[in-house]
């Protein structure tokens, strides 16, 4: 499953965090910059 080795990709990479979105489709539109950067206040970046 797809999910299960972007996981394993996450668990690997140090200080890696996961943000999920609906669509793969919505990852590549503008309205996504809201989430990341909500994400980046977030943990101080």
């Amino acid at each position: 499953m797809a999910k299960d080795k972007v996981l394993d990709i996450v668990d690997r990479l140090p200080n890696a965090v996961l943000i999920e979105v609906p669509s793969n489709q919505y990852a590549h539109e503008a309205d996504v910059l809201v989430e990341i950067e909500e994400f980046q206040s977030s943990i101080g970046n």
